[in-house]
């Protein structure tokens, strides 16, 4: 069985940007990864200990951990396209 996509969207507020680009991943998620995915939102003023762990130094970071290879994109994305070109891996068996 494949794994299922992991995401992690770290961010510092709630502002319209952020929801936007946490839809924009959702919606890509759920266009790509048939075996199922979980996105994580993390709150790096709430949990700056987690940040610090996971060497985040720019906010907003997207982080795909699963599957492998992991790939991060840093800043908003306005669009699910803006996800597609920057997230350049085969969906094949994902």
């Amino acid at each position: 069985m494949t794994e299922k996509a992991l995401i992690k969207i770290y961010v510092a507020d709630s502002d319209s940007m952020t929801a936007k680009t946490i839809e924009n991943v959702r919606q890509y998620c759920s266009k790509v990864f048939a075996n199922g995915y979980e996105v994580l939102v993390v709150n790096v003023v709430e949990n700056p200990e987690i940040a610090l762990k996971e060497c985040i130094l720019a906010i907003p970071t997207i982080v795909k951990e699963t599957p492998k290879p992991s790939q991060n994109i840093i800043g908003h994305v306005v669009t699910v396209e803006d996800i597609e070109n920057s997230l350049k891996f085969s969906t094949v068996g994902s």
